[in-house]
């Protein structure tokens, strides 16, 4: 991807932590040779980077201060020479151009046939985004871009696009509320009720397409994604005072559980608590005839069925995951998962076992 700027800044694509928009090439080597060598340590690796081959342009005591003010960018390891930043703000002459010409009605017409026609007015370009998405992130391939106007998601078909152009794995995160499409719409005779369903079948069928585009590779583009919807938590409250509770409602607060809440909105609400990724693939296996959610790599064993057996926890424990998660009212006593948990201690001690 390219954009509308002037030739002389099309090398300006990263943003240092200031919000500067600068390149890294100046050269830190001593024109003609013969410059001061002396060790410079990295800042991540901690070991000596590479000296140019003519020596440093600078004294140590000089480079120490160009290090200090950001003036100076260092490669991922020790093995690259560092190299001197150039800030676009820094050219008197040449700014980006900050205006072209792009004909909006070609993008309500790619989304027309991607989601059905008038479903959707005035949508923003894609590929106008992608190009924004391009200049902003520079070389971060795997940036994550956060639309907190999901609409009916322009800004997810962009990072899916630039991802099938360069190869990059970038991500995004749609925000859009539970707005309702307008009666008698496009949208509605097409069977969308809110504007979020309009973006989840976008971004299925760009997927789809994408896939479709790159032929033979296609198995390499990530076209996944996940929904969630912001609820109340999945625990039931049953703090309750000896006065606020008589004996008719103890059977009321015997689950822990709000009723048809699923194994998955357990897991998830448990990955935010522990504050794990909730973007990471999860599997759902069968292991002693239950179903196990398990996350990749065992990070995270959940099991929330009833009647949780011992040999269902010997077989998981045997695995020994990082943590593993049950129901509390999964065990048919409190022996029952006191148990579970001796089998942890003896089997896997390093898990976390957590019971919810």
């Amino acid at each position: 991807m390219q954009p509308d700027i002037t030739a002389a800044v099309t090398r300006f694509k990263t943003i240092d932590d200031t919000g500067r928009i600068y390149n890294a090439d100046k050269d830190l080597g001593w024109p003609g040779g013969g410059g001061p060598r002396f060790e410079v340590l990295h800042p991540v690796t901690g070991r000596p980077v590479s000296i140019p081959s003519t020596g440093w342009r600078f004294t140590e005591a000089r480079l120490k201060e160009q290090i200090e003010a950001g003036l100076v960018e260092f490669g991922q390891d020790e093995k690259k020479i560092p190299r001197g930043k150039t800030f676009l703000e820094e050219l008197d002459s040449q700014v980006a151009e900050s205006v072209f010409t792009q004909i909006r009605t070609t993008a309500s017409q790619r989304l027309a046939r991607l989601v059905g026609p008038g479903v959707f007015d005035y949508p923003k370009d894609e590929y106008v985004l992608a190009r924004w998405f391009d200049v902003v992130t520079g070389s971060d391939r795997e940036a994550l871009v956060m639309d907190f106007f999901a609409g009916s998601g322009s800004a997810a078909h962009a990072v899916m696009h630039l991802n099938s152009v360069d190869g990059g794995s970038r991500r995004f995160i749609m925000v859009q509320l539970d707005e309702e499409t307008p009666e008698k719409s496009g949208a509605r005779e097409a069977g969308f009720t809110q504007i979020g369903q309009i973006a989840r079948e976008r971004i299925r069928q760009v997927g789809l397409r994408l896939r479709e585009e790159a032929g033979m590779t296609g198995d390499r583009l990530d076209i996944g994604f996940r929904t969630f919807r912001i609820d109340s938590s999945n625990m039931a409250d049953v703090l309750r005072s000896p006065d606020d509770t008589d004996q008719l409602q103890l059977s009321e607060l015997e689950h822990s559980v709000k009723p048809g809440r699923s194994g998955e909105d357990l897991l998830f609400e448990v990955l935010l608590g522990w504050g794990l990724d909730i973007s990471t693939p999860i599997a759902v296996e069968s292991v002693e005839g239950y179903e196990v959610l398990v996350m990749e790599d065992d990070v995270l064993i959940a099991c929330f069925e009833d009647n949780v057996s011992p040999d269902l926890v010997r077989s998981l424990a045997k695995r020994e995951p990082l943590r593993a998660v049950f129901r509390d009212f999964g065990f048919d006593s409190d022996d029952a998962r006191i148990n579970a948990e001796q089998i942890f201690k003896e089997l896997s001690p390093s898990t976390d076992v957590k019971a919810v």
